[in-house]
């Protein structure tokens, strides 16, 4: 059993629905707006989804629950995704090792909200750890799975979701807006090169993507021109 997503704890509108986003070409994400502030996702990522926070009134008592978790710590591997679109020497095969809730990380570093606010950069690393969370929850609830992709050329994405019929997204996790454009590029060139194996290979069972998806700490959701949708984590749902 997985911590609750941000949509369980009621602080993500659900307005962007993954299923959705595969089932209708016509969706429109565009001029969907996220309610969390940064401060919003750091404290969400530090007090993390454990159910037991939902009985308690008090923030700073609802932080101390991921710190009693620490001693018993969780965490699950994610397989990685290697779809031969290069050699097979080229693409990172092992596993990648997350923690189940990113509350547990920050509860090993001993920082806190107030810490993190001040260090972006740290809370990058924790926000994907939040994305990673949410996306293994809903993957579950679509009858998906998750897993990613990197090769030693520095090409990613960060998550592959893939649902039971074939149908898969590419998934990158950028908290601010300056980062958007180098996940865009990193996923519009892995697109491209699925689309190059296909071509070259006609057998392969091989599909190009059907989403590429920025999560984002930001408020505003949209499509870019290059087809790229960019998504709050906190309007997202399964």
């Amino acid at each position: 059993m997985y911590p609750m997503s941000l949509y369980e704890s009621k602080e993500s509108s659900g307005e962007v629905s993954l299923r959705e986003l595969f089932d209708n070409d016509a969706f429109d994400i565009d001029g969907i707006v996220s309610s969390l502030s940064i401060e919003d996702l750091i404290f969400a990522a530090c007090r993390g989804g454990w159910p037991a926070s939902l009985n308690i009134a008090s923030k700073t008592a609802q932080l101390f629950i991921a710190k009693d978790y620490v001693d018993v710590i969780c965490n699950e591997d994610i397989e990685a995704w290697s779809p031969a679109i290069r050699s097979a020497t080229v693409i990172r095969t092992g596993k990648k090792r997350c923690f189940v809730d990113p509350s547990i990380a920050v509860a090993a570093l001993g920082t806190s909200p107030q810490n993190l606010e001040h260090d972006l950069k740290t809370f990058g690393f924790i926000f994907e750890s939040m994305c990673i969370r949410d996306l293994k929850i809903y993957s579950q609830s679509l009858g998906g799975r998750l897993s990613y992709y990197h090769d030693r050329y520095g090409l990613e994405a960060d998550a592959v979701l893939h649902l039971d019929d074939g149908r898969y997204a590419l998934i990158e996790c950028k908290l601010g807006s300056r980062d958007i454009e180098e996940g865009a590029k990193h996923l519009i060139t892995l697109k491209n090169l699925v689309e190059e194996r296909i071509r070259k290979e006609k057998q392969t069972s091989l599909r190009l993507p059907d989403l590429l998806i920025i999560l984002t700490g930001g408020e505003f959701s949209y499509t870019r021109a290059d087809g790229v949708k960019v998504i709050p984590l906190g309007c997202l749902k399964d």
